[in-house]
């Protein structure tokens, strides 16, 4: 898609979208240094299974600005585990780390042999920015809105 200035990218962006990219602009636009200047600004749209998708995948010169990220468990979970997720920065270490250890517990009478099951835990992050997730066991599926952003 090429380049996008940063006034033509936030004329319909709420105030903290602005603000997101604002601060992202000023960070990685600037030319300082290697990886400090934006040559390409993509709209993305993903939603299905993250394994083997491209947000597992570390590159120097690329980073995701997102509005939504929506990360849902498996609904066959079956036992209750602590879950850990990572969203890293443009230097590949830990920035955003959700942890979440709370699943709601129900007894399923209708199955063959009845049994507590563990409910959907899902997890909503909104207007961050970076550049690979890592999530834990009994994580499947995410929705993403934003942009990718190609840097040099």
């Amino acid at each position: 898609m090429g380049y996008i200035s940063q006034d033509d990218l936030v004329a319909d962006m709420t105030p903290e979208q602005k603000i997101l990219v604002q601060q992202f602009y000023s960070k990685f636009d600037d030319r300082s240094a290697a990886n400090r200047k934006i040559v390409n600004v993509e709209p993305l749209f993903f939603q299905g299974a993250f394994a083997g998708s491209e947000f597992l995948t570390y590159a120097a010169t690329k980073l995701y600005i997102a509005f939504e990220v929506d990360v849902y468990t498996n609904n066959t979970v079956t036992s209750l585990n602590a879950t850990i997720n990572y969203f890293t920065n443009e230097n590949n270490t830990v920035s955003i780390q959700g942890f979440n250890s709370i699943q709601s517990t129900y007894w399923d009478a209708t199955a063959i042999l009845a049994k507590t099951m563990f409910g959907s835990n899902n997890e909503f992050y909104k207007n961050i920015y970076f550049a690979r997730v890592l999530f834990g066991a009994n994580y499947a599926y995410m929705k993403f809105i934003g942009y990718r952003i190609t840097l040099i």
